[in-house]
């Protein structure tokens, strides 16, 4: 096991509240659901309440989550189509990202 490993993260750092203040910019949170670093849980446990403040404050669709097959890594097709979106829309005046 490595030693950067951060056990109890989400006992200690409460992903979710870190998600309220960068609310209600854009926010992807991508998960390897094979990941060992971060097990795949923690992020489970954690989106729902995330996502719950994007959703109080009307900007649901600027939250998003991604579980995918994988280790701690970088899953791109999907997580580019969502800063696509996300640009593109802000770039042609029809929304804003903050």
């Amino acid at each position: 096991m490595s030693d950067w490993r951060f056990p109890d993260s989400l006992t200690t750092l409460r992903d979710p509240f870190i998600a309220a203040l960068v609310c209600p910019r854009l926010l992807e949170r991508l998960a390897g659901s094979q990941g060992q670093l971060f097990p795949i849980e923690g992020a489970r446990r954690a989106v729902p309440l995330a996502a719950g403040f994007y959703r109080v404050l009307g900007v649901a669709d600027r939250f998003q989550f991604l579980e995918f097959v994988g280790r701690h890594d970088f899953n791109g097709e999907e997580a580019w189509d969502f800063l696509d979106r996300a640009f593109v829309k802000t770039a042609m005046g029809t929304g804003s990202t903050n």
